[in-house]
């Protein structure tokens, strides 16, 4: 029998959630236990756990001999563990990795009962629902808005937040709590009844999040309505969490919205912490499903968005064809921030000033800032810089630079190690209002 090494989750939530983890693995000296300086056997191989039924390719690690061994396990959130093992050619060696340590950036309640958002969850008009709450600890609803070009835009993202919060808002309850503890994990299962999912629709309404205590401090999430997991889970958990459930600290709600797509959300934690090593080593078991996602843009336009981002970023020899298909997401989804995103990104970084190239990709970094706050972080923080770089090879460009505040300013409120765009209206109001908010 090969000497081999299996990895499995130790679950320690109640809400499972898997993930791609980067394994590189040492041979350990015998008498010392130490490293002899040798090359590594396996690096950044990427391991899948927390799947009910991985396949041994996905979870497992082969070995030319048994001996003792120094593992080192790298985490999409910026994590690592690392142990020394002994293996024999008996029986595989079983290394355990607590689920807690790499699926999350805050704690989630292991003894919380799943709350599920049901497609046919009633619509409610907040005004009438906060008369019989009017002291809810937590509350998480849904709102949707109309895609039209400027509506949300980053230049006027102040007055649409307020908009958004505004107790008139026509919003679907997902949940409420009278009494919630310091940490709550709600599964979010399908798309509300009020929000469609046809995504190339002319009508089709972008939906966020809104998660406040006792109606302060509302945090508001960028919800890609529509990506299923396929698998009859939900495909997204929401984790809030803490520090009190008394004074200034209790409404103060830390929020984590958690795709379970293993490989996306591996790829998305990796973008966002720019791990370039990692989200290439995992980009590699999932290139396929990623260019298969850019060429069906159809059915899942933010899938495509996450495979975009990463030809943009972490491919330096793109074929055409697949900037084309880039090209085409930006023009087919109009209420998409990130397709101009990842496209005008990918045409600055291969061009220079005073070409039609560094003109279109102008053009693209614009539009998204028109399009509003894009659904991922690593594409508010690809568009901060793209933006400060035009400002600066272009020190007149006026409009460049009001985009490059709106999108500052944005990113300052929002949590920078959120795979999602997560952004904290308090801190928000904070900061000083821009030209475009002052007219």
């Amino acid at each position: 029998m090969t000497p081999t090494i299996k990895f499995e989750a130790l679950a320690d939530t109640a809400h499972p959630l898997s993930r791609e983890l980067l394994c590189t693995v040492w041979p350990l000296d015998s008498r010392s236990e130490e490293s002899p300086g040798a090359e590594p056997i396996v690096e950044g191989h990427p391991i899948l756990v927390g799947s009910a039924n991985p396949r041994p390719e996905e979870s497992e690690v082969s070995l030319p001999t048994p001996g003792n061994y120094l593992v080192d396990l790298k985490f999409p959130n910026g994590r690592r563990t690392r142990r020394s093992v002994s293996v024999t050619a008996d029986e595989p060696y079983r290394f355990f990795v607590q689920e807690s340590r790499y699926a999350t950036n805050g704690p989630r309640n292991p003894s919380a009962a799943p709350t599920s958002f049901l497609k046919d969850a009633p619509r409610v008009v907040m005004s009438a629902a906060r008369s019989i709450f009017a002291h809810s600890e937590l509350e998480v609803r849904l709102s949707a808005t109309q895609s039209a070009p400027g509506f949300g835009s980053l230049r006027a993202l102040r007055g649409f937040l307020k908009d958004l919060e505004s107790e008139s808002s026509d919003a679907v309850l997902i949940n409420r709590e009278r009494a919630a503890d310091l940490a709550h994990t709600v599964e979010i299962d399908s798309t509300p009844a009020n929000v469609d999912a046809e995504f190339q629709s002319a009508t089709h309404r972008r939906a966020w999040l809104l998660i406040n205590g006792q109606g302060r401090d509302t945090t508001v999430v960028p919800f890609p309505n529509g990506w299923t997991s396929g698998s009859g889970e939900g495909a997204f958990l929401l984790t809030v969490h803490r520090k009190a459930t008394t004074g200034d600290e209790a409404t103060k709600w830390s929020v984590s919205l958690q795709l379970r797509d293993p490989s996306y959300g591996s790829l998305l934690d990796y973008l966002t912490r720019r791990d370039f090593q990692g989200s290439n080593a995992v980009s590699q078991t999932m290139r396929t499903t990623a260019l298969a996602a850019l060429y069906e843009k159809q059915m899942n336009p933010y899938a495509a968005a996450a495979g975009a981002y990463m030809l943009a970023i972490t491919d330096e020899d793109a074929h055409a064809e697949q900037g084309h298909w880039i090209g085409n997401l930006t023009e087919r989804f109009s209420w998409l921030p990130d397709g101009p995103i990842a496209q005008g990104y990918r045409l600055l970084r291969r061009t220079e000033k005073g070409t039609k190239e560094f003109h279109q990709a102008r053009l693209l970094l614009l539009k998204a800032a028109d399009r509003g706050l894009p659904y991922f972080t690593i594409g508010l923080t690809l568009l901060t810089e793209a933006l400060n770089f035009i400002s600066l090879a272009s020190p007149e460009d006026v409009e460049a630079k009001r985009s490059l505040a709106a999108a500052m300013s944005a990113q300052i409120a929002c949590v920078r190690n959120e795979a999602f765009c997560t952004l904290q209206t308090s801190r928000y109001y904070r900061l000083p209002q821009g030209p475009d908010e002052r007219m």
